[in-house]
């Protein structure tokens, strides 16, 4: 059996690199909103850097924290958590700057090496337990070859065609290995002129990586001799730029959605009991972004990190299915009508019609993660041994290299416990799809919530009980924030500040987040990548449109069973865009009226349990999105 959980092994190879300090994985552990911390002899130490670059820093991080201690009664704040460690009340802004700028400079000349004992970024099975063996995963994070491809000479980077990527050369692959999940050109984020993160992620990567706007990944892998008869699919959870992914030389397909996941059936392209050889092409986004009436940027760029990275920067991993099997479970909890609906889909990849029996099983999910700030983000959980909940089982038929979806409805009669930022309790949910003899063909997993959220006029509700959301949003930064570690410690910190949600804001974030915010009780407003402030998106064109339409149903599929999801926030300032820089023309408010109307469209189709539709800074989308006026 192929071990299935995948270590993250690039963000766990760590060092310091004392032209740019590095720290710890510990660093982030205590509070993602100070993270100039370190740990010595197993004890958090404050520090400051000594560069202009810091102050400015420091400022940012204390106006980010004020801003969410206000959000609540600052006589209702907790005092010294151990958290946070500050004091707070009507001072607690002015006790943060104390704090800031009163901490002992630390000496880096005289630093020694620290080494975290723990994994900076402790990963779940791709495959759980409950599904072997008629599942199984191989992770392909590690170290691989990467091989830049240098732009011609004569190329202008204004013209939006960016030049093809030609088949790498065997002998320019260069010594230095990139560790995925990784950009090669990660170190250069947000550190131009000085005002970047005080930390270098790999310092083995030479500089001149930060320069490159296309390239090569390769390694190779082997399959086990158990997964013959299987169908193997090659996942990536995100690739940053346009990718072109090629197995034994031939094509496997192409992406281009640097947030979200897609997979490719590699089947018939694998050598068995050989090595296999994988290539991924790539071509930074900013490649295709050309000069236009109406903005630049015909892909999705989201927030800093977005419109920055190339490369592939989170897992990538193969899983090994039955060719008859379920392909997707989307659960929809309805508390309101004491309903417990499952809708399956099953997928038939041989060449004969299949007739299987699904049925499911419901079990509390127990959480057995400690509870202190080390082991509280390493996901450690089993399945209870009773059954809270069965339905009884359906026929299905499945053509031949078809598919088909079936719908299981159960009352729940106060078998499940509900889900909510107060007792946010969990639970398993098993599909399984049999013969017409009672053989086990697949079994698949889902873990959810039983809660609903909803409205009675201005009253948003969860569970048919009044709920105001008080909470944060915060750009994402990079691969210090590439850890359950950093989620938990900003979900505490948000908790500690008697707050209950978190907009996911600019861009979609590894699904990890939203795991942590199942457990702790974080209700998650869930945004796209359409974020106009800044990215000069180029709106006079078609594929610019196509990719939002493609990109919201992917996310709204990716994350739609995390019961702390409360709405979908289908883009950010983009009628703000088209207002204050373009001065709204006729046709791009028609354009945006088209496409408003289709987003919430998409969001109805693909998920009609969540009424909360919105779009920050789009106001009621020229009368196209659900208008709600909140008390």
């Amino acid at each position: 059996m192929v071990e299935s959980n995948c270590k993250s092994t690039a963000t766990r190879q760590i060092g310091c690199d004392l032209e740019r300090l590095f720290f710890t994985p510990a660093g982030w552990l205590d509070n993602p909103a100070f993270p100039c911390l370190t740990l010595i002899d197993n004890r958090m130490f404050p520090i400051i850097i000594k560069n202009s670059s810091s102050l400015s820093r420091q400022c940012s991080l204390a106006r980010s924290a004020a801003r969410l201690f206000a959000a609540n009664d600052p006589d209702n704040l907790p005092v010294g958590g151990p958290l946070t460690g500050l004091l707070c009340g009507r001072s607690s802004f002015l006790v943060i700057l104390a704090w800031l700028f009163l901490l002992p400079v630390a000496d880096f000349a005289h630093a020694q090496k620290i080494v975290f004992p723990r994994e900076f970024a402790p990963a779940d099975s791709f495959v759980a337990s409950v599904e072997k063996p008629y599942r199984d995963a191989l992770c392909l994070n590690g170290t691989w070859q990467f091989q830049p491809q240098e732009l011609p000479a004569d190329y202008d980077k204004k013209s939006g065609n960016p030049p093809e990527l030609q088949l790498p050369s065997p002998d320019r692959w260069k010594t230095v290995p990139i560790k995925i999940p990784s950009p090669w050109n990660a170190n250069g984020f947000e550190s131009s002129d000085g005002k970047g993160p005080d930390f270098r992620c790999f310092p083995s990567y030479p500089v001149s990586w930060e320069k490159v706007d296309m390239g090569w990944l390769r390694r190779t892998f082997r399959t086990p001799d158990s997964w013959t008869g299987r169908r193997v699919i090659l996942r990536f959870n995100a690739v940053a730029g346009k990718a072109r992914i090629f197995v034994n030389g031939k094509l496997a397909g192409e992406h281009f959605d640097s947030f979200l996941p897609f997979e490719f059936d590699i089947t018939d392209s694998l050598k068995s009991g050989a090595e296999n050889e994988l290539l991924v092409g790539i071509q930074k986004p900013s490649l295709f972004k050309t000069k236009g009436q109406y903005g630049g940027s015909p892909y999705l760029c989201g927030s800093f990190w977005g419109e920055y990275v190339a490369g592939i920067w989170q897992d990538v991993f193969l899983e090994a299915l039955p060719a008859v099997r379920v392909a997707d479970v989307y659960i929809k909890p309805l508390v309101d009508q004491d309903e417990l609906q499952t809708d399956v889909t099953l997928i038939n990849d041989t060449d004969a019609p299949a007739v299987v029996n699904v049925k499911t099983l419901v079990h509390p999910w127990i959480n057995l993660s400690g509870s202190d700030v080390l082991d509280a983000p390493e996901p450690k959980w089993k399945l209870g041994n009773e059954t809270s909940l069965s339905c009884p089982s359906i026929r299905a038929t499945i053509p031949a290299h078809g598919s088909t979806t079936v719908s299981l409805v159960k009352k729940v009669k106060g078998s499940l416990s509900l889900w909510s930022p107060e007792q946010p309790n969990l639970h398993g949910l098993i599909v399984t799809a049999e013969s017409s003899k009672g053989r086990v063909k697949d079994c698949k997993y889902t873990r959810f919530g039983w809660r609903q959220f909803s409205f009675q006029g201005k009253q948003a509700l969860l569970n048919g009980k009044p709920i105001v959301f008080k909470g944060d949003a915060c750009h994402f930064m990079g691969i210090p924030e590439m850890t359950r570690r950093h989620a938990w410690a900003w979900f505490k910190m948000v908790k500690e500040a008697n707050a209950n949600t978190v907009r996911i804001h600019a861009q979609p974030r590894p699904s990890f987040y939203l795991d942590m915010a199942d457990e702790m009780g974080i209700c998650i407003l869930d945004e796209t990548a359409f974020t106009a402030s800044g990215a000069g998106f180029k709106l006079d064109s078609p594929d610019f449109w196509r990719s939002t339409d493609e990109h919201l149903q992917n996310l709204i599929l990716r994350d739609r069973n995390h019961p702390s999801i409360m709405g979908w926030s289908i883009c950010n300032e983009l009628y703000a865009f088209v207002e204050g820089v373009f001065h709204s023309p006729p046709t791009l408010i028609e354009e945006l009226k088209k496409h408003y109307s289709s987003w919430v469209g998409i969001c109805r189709t693909n998920d009609p349990t969540r009424p909360w539709i919105s779009g920050d800074g789009d106001r009621d989308g020229l009368g196209h999105l659900p208008k709600r006026c909140l008390r």
